[in-house]
């Protein structure tokens, strides 16, 4: 198993969890489900911005997963004291 990171806004984190379908799933989309246009994109950007050896795992995982890591900003109470 391997991870790459993408970043992205709400509305292409809801593109990007839309299975082929048109499900909607939400914050992931399970392995397997992925829209080919979708899919498509991913080997685009990966044939623009992964070096070769990793290029080529994407092109060798037939059934990707999406999961969505989000940044929340640390914890309310915490701000200016550098504990977070």
């Amino acid at each position: 198993m391997w991870v790459w990171y993408v970043r992205a806004d709400m509305h292409a984190l809801d593109r990007i969890t839309t299975d082929r379908d048109g499900v909607a799933h939400g914050l992931s989309l399970p392995r397997g489900l992925i829209a080919p246009q979708v899919h498509a994109e991913l080997r685009r950007r990966a044939q623009k911005l992964l070096p070769g050896p990793l290029r080529r795992l994407l092109e060798l995982t037939r059934e990707p997963f999406a999961q969505a890591i989000l940044d929340t900003g640390g914890s309310p109470g915490c701000a200016g004291t550098g504990c977070c």
